[in-house]
């Protein structure tokens, strides 16, 4: 597991073919690359270790892209803010939704504490 870390952090500040024995060339613009990372938004590493933890991105995280992009990006309009953009509003969405459920849930809680508390009044003047 350490290894695997490591190999990645390695991959992020060196490049996938660190080592030599990959020929394959990389461009930020592949599908393999994270965008949001692109941009230094990757929601996978915002969110690690809270609540909302979404697992390890599957996607290229590479700083050697990431400054190639911004250097490229200076001078051609890629288009990836609009990808990015719909992507960050997905995951709002859904924290707003998972926030909303927290809610009412919470709500139902308090409602039933309520109707807990006067039952056992009304039980206590019976008697």
């Amino acid at each position: 597991m350490a290894r695997a870390q490591a190999s990645k952090l390695l991959d992020q500040l060196m490049g996938h073919n660190r080592d030599g024995e990959d020929k394959l060339v990389v461009n930020f613009t592949d599908q393999t690359v994270c965008r949001p990372f692109l941009f230094g938004i990757c929601p996978n590493e915002m969110f690690l270790n809270t609540k909302m933890d979404m697992g390890e991105c599957v996607k290229m995280h590479n700083m050697a892209l990431k400054s190639e992009f911004e250097k490229a990006s200076e001078t051609e309009d890629y288009e990836f803010e609009e990808e990015v953009l719909n992507y960050l509003q997905e995951i709002i969405r859904d924290v707003d939704h998972k926030i909303k459920q927290a809610k009412d849930a919470l709500e139902e809680q308090e409602e039933s504490a309520e109707a807990e508390q006067k039952a056992q009044k009304i039980h206590y003047l019976d008697y």
